[in-house]
């Protein structure tokens, strides 16, 4: 009875260590996957940082840009709200199991070590997707306000090409050729009329009517 119930023992624990070793497992592979799953990300805030560099973009082009990243930034802060618990939850399995042991003590169970290892491990993955994650977020945030500026500057530099700028040297230029070419005529007829007024005192009532329809 006695051996029965010690043969019960063990393996209810074997049971216990097998099951908790699946858990770990599971969740280093979850950990690994999220490492995995991050790459595509990188690759279009790549992608848009490229282009910001290279410059030269249209209101609608950087207007795509902007809108590519708005999934990015949500899958981003929706992954960092689902790492941070998992990371914490780790952590406090690895505090309940509490430190290793020194090399000059007695060995633990090798279940509670096998345990520990692999929440180190899964620990370690969870921790580098973190990070990535939010490196990734603040990149994707830095990018969305740099498109931002540059579409508000392209934006005004559309509607200044568009528009007949009183800022713009040219409008001045043909202003002042313009009014040159008034005034050289306007002078014309004042020397007209001082030639006719200097002939005559006859002209006088011409001149006066003359010069009553240039004030008109």
């Amino acid at each position: 009875m006695r051996l029965l119930r010690g043969l019960l023992i063990i393996v209810t624990a074997a049971i216990a260590s097998a099951g908790g070793a699946s858990r770990v497992m599971a969740q280093t592979s979850a950990a690994q996957a999220e490492l995995v799953a991050l790459e595509p990300v990188r690759q279009d805030i790549n992608q848009v940082e490229a282009a910001l560099r290279r410059g030269g973009l249209s209101v609608n082009a950087l207007g795509e840009f902007s809108r590519r990243l708005i999934p990015v930034r949500d899958d981003l802060r929706n992954r960092i709200a689902e790492l941070e618990p998992r990371l914490a939850q780790i952590d406090e399995r690895l505090k309940q199991l509490g430190p290793a042991p020194a090399r000059d003590t007695a060995p633990e169970a090798s279940q509670i070590a096998d345990e520990r290892a692999r929440l180190n491990a899964a620990h370690s993955d969870l921790d580098a997707a973190l990070k990535q994650a939010r490196l990734l977020a603040s990149r994707a945030e830095q990018a969305s306000a740099d498109l931002l500026d540059r579409r508000r500057s392209a934006y005004a530099q559309e509607m200044l090409e568009q528009s007949s700028s009183a800022l713009s040297p040219f409008f001045w230029i043909d202003a002042a050729g313009a009014l040159s070419d008034e005034v050289s005529a306007l002078g014309l007829v004042l020397r007209t009329w001082w030639s006719l007024v200097a002939a005559g005192g006859l002209l006088k009532l011409a001149s006066a009517a003359f010069l009553g329809l240039l004030l008109a």
